[in-house]
């Protein structure tokens, strides 16, 4: 019984260990993201200042 337990338990951990990889990856894809985003509109409003 107690091996069970051991194994259902790092299945759980597992499992959390895995959602928790891919809401960094998320997170992280986001944030690229937004900052790719701010570096174009920065290009953008630099060229239309020059203008």
């Amino acid at each position: 019984m107690h091996n069970i337990l051991t194994i259902l338990l790092q299945a759980q951990t597992n499992a959390i260990s895995g959602k928790i990889e891919v809401v960094i990856a998320v997170i992280a894809a986001l944030f690229v993201g937004v900052v790719a985003y701010l570096v174009y509109l920065d290009k953008k409003i630099k060229k239309l200042e020059d203008k």
